[in-house]
């Protein structure tokens, strides 16, 4: 399956390096901004990889509970947070 519109951001650009069951570690740019939303999240899933980590917050965590992906966040917010990562 192609990207999603946006694919070419850091975020994408982790998930595409995942593996299947992989955990994904993600810095956040401060505890309150978001890593990300159903749309990434739904990325995730689709990868088959295993589960997120960060020390940031997370959006949308209604569909994230419904899709049953374990994910471990400092809180949830509404605020999108800016695209500012290094991928390694």
């Amino acid at each position: 399956m192609d990207k999603p519109p946006a694919g070419e951001s850091p975020e994408y650009e982790a998930f595409e390096l995942c593996g299947p069951n992989d955990v994904l570690v993600m810095s956040s740019v401060g505890p309150w901004e978001s890593v990300g939303g159903d749309i990434k999240f739904l990325r995730l899933m689709q990868r088959k990889i295993g589960g997120l980590v960060t020390d940031g917050s997370v959006r949308d965590t209604d569909e994230i509970i419904n899709y049953g992906f374990p994910t471990f966040c400092h809180s949830t917010t509404a605020k999108q947070g800016p695209a500012a990562m290094q991928v390694r």
